[in-house]
């Protein structure tokens, strides 16, 4: 008897056809990259002083964040976004306050989105479509000193 029957290979066949769509209908697996237009409003208007507030710029490219980890002291910050890259990019900051997003930032313009951290590492990506799977993803740390 042979090591594998046509049957359990057709079983196998399905059983992967089923993962795969099911991992694309879940967004699990990302194969195309969307390019959005750029918003309108790109500054925040919030206030951001020394005094409650620290200022943080970074840089978005296609497709990764410069520099990959900040480090901040204070909980709640402001970060200006500058876009190096050929598409249109976003960056957000996932606590357990909320999720912080910046407007869709275009090629050679720059944007602001104001957080407010959890202590210790939180994530920061691009929420666009195909971004953040192709490595446009970071770290700010709250150290709380």
């Amino acid at each position: 008897m042979p090591f594998c029957s046509h049957k359990s290979i057709r079983v196998l066949l399905v059983l992967t056809s089923m993962f795969l769509f099911a991992a694309c209908e879940a967004g699990v697996v990302q194969t195309t990259i969307e390019n959005p237009v750029p918003s309108a409003n790109l500054l925040d208007s919030g206030s951001c002083t020394p005094t409650n507030c620290e200022d943080v710029s970074l840089e978005v490219g296609d497709f990764a964040v410069m520099p990959s980890t900040v480090r901040v002291s204070k909980p709640r910050v402001r970060l200006t976004i500058r876009n190096v890259g050929t598409y249109t990019h976003s960056l957000e900051i996932r606590t357990s306050h909320g999720q912080f997003r910046s407007p869709n930032i275009g090629p050679t313009q720059t944007g602001t989105v104001l957080a407010v951290l959890d202590p210790g590492e939180n994530e920061m990506l691009d929420p666009i479509p195909g971004h953040a799977i192709r490595g446009e993803r970071a770290t700010i740390v709250y150290t709380g000193s």
